[in-house]
């Protein structure tokens, strides 16, 4: 029901943009980006022309969740032990978040339609929730006397991440309405975790940790439509 929920509410998002940037624009370009399934997410890109041919501005609205805990972060983490403190991986029990990317594509030929080699540039900024297992010291009583001991117990870490990309690709027309645009670059992530202490741990060892922060090589296709 909860993704059915935020799937609802992804659309409306996705549909009131289109219509206020429907209001400039009457070449207006909607992506889907398949790979992002893969990461818990769901990633739609608009995308509008601007007064010169080649030039178009975008936007990708991304939601995020699962209530049923992960399985690609353990087993892209070399260092993931269960009983390891602070968990020190990627694994989670459930996740929520969104984020939003803009970006400037400029394609290197001048056409009636969006199509060619082109470099784009943007900005992104992602929020994410997640809830997992951990060891910690806790207290607690017993027959009157208090006690503390390291037990496993959930946590809850909170992290904004910004970051900015760096792109070269290929947009192919498929159709009279219908393209592919196959991308590769390089992009700089940054987290801000709420848990200082686990800074530099947790969901920060590997680059599809949603707390990396580092360099990382972006490789991707996304099936578009014209409007």
């Amino acid at each position: 029901m909860k993704k059915n929920k935020i799937l609802v509410v992804s659309l409306l998002i996705l549909i009131s943009s289109i219509q206020l940037f429907a209001q400039d624009s009457t070449r207006i370009l909607l992506t889907m980006s398949p790979q992002h399934i893969f990461i818990n997410a769901l990633r739609f890109d608009v995308e509008y022309n601007l007064k010169k041919q080649n030039q178009w501005i975008g936007f990708a609205p991304q939601i995020y969740y699962n209530d049923e805990g992960d399985f690609f972060g353990s087993l892209f983490d070399s260092d993931f032990e269960v009983d390891e403190p602070y968990g020190a991986s990627n694994s989670y029990d459930t996740l929520s978040g969104f984020g939003i990317e803009f970006y400037h594509k400029i394609f290197l030929l001048k056409r009636r339609i969006p199509e060619g080699f082109y470099f784009s540039y943007g900005a992104t900024y992602n929020l994410f929730k997640l809830k997992y297992r951990s060891y910690d010291w806790v207290n607690y009583i017993e027959d009157g006397l208090e006690y503390t001991a390291y037990r496993a117990a959930y946590k809850h870490q909170t992290i904004n991440k910004i970051g900015a990309n760096f792109l070269l690709g290929y947009q192919a027309e498929l159709s009279e309405k219908l393209y592919l645009d196959v991308y590769t670059g390089l992009g700089f992530r940054y987290s801000f975790h709420s848990d200082e202490a686990n800074q530099n741990q947790q969901f920060n060892n590997s680059t599809i940790g949603y707390g990396y922060s580092g360099s990382i090589f972006l490789f991707g296709i996304k099936f578009g439509v014209m409007l």
